[in-house]
């Protein structure tokens, strides 16, 4: 839908995301866990094997709008 000017916006461009990487300081695992699992209800799966010891963790998406 356009908005007044006629442009799209991006909650009606963007609709969904399919996965997520996400890199983090070392040390600060938990408190990512926390952020993105407890404040944005993302789910961690566990890491692929050839990106093991490059990623902390890889996290799907389930984003409800």
């Amino acid at each position: 839908m356009a908005n007044s000017n006629g442009d799209h916006g991006a909650k009606d461009f963007i609709q969904g995301l399919a996965h997520v990487n996400i890199l983090v300081p070392p040390g600060t695992l938990e408190q990512a866990h926390a952020f993105y699992g407890g404040t944005l209800g993302l789910r961690s799966r566990e890491v692929p094997k050839l990106q093991a010891g490059t990623l902390a963790c890889k996290a799907p998406a389930h984003i409800k709008s």
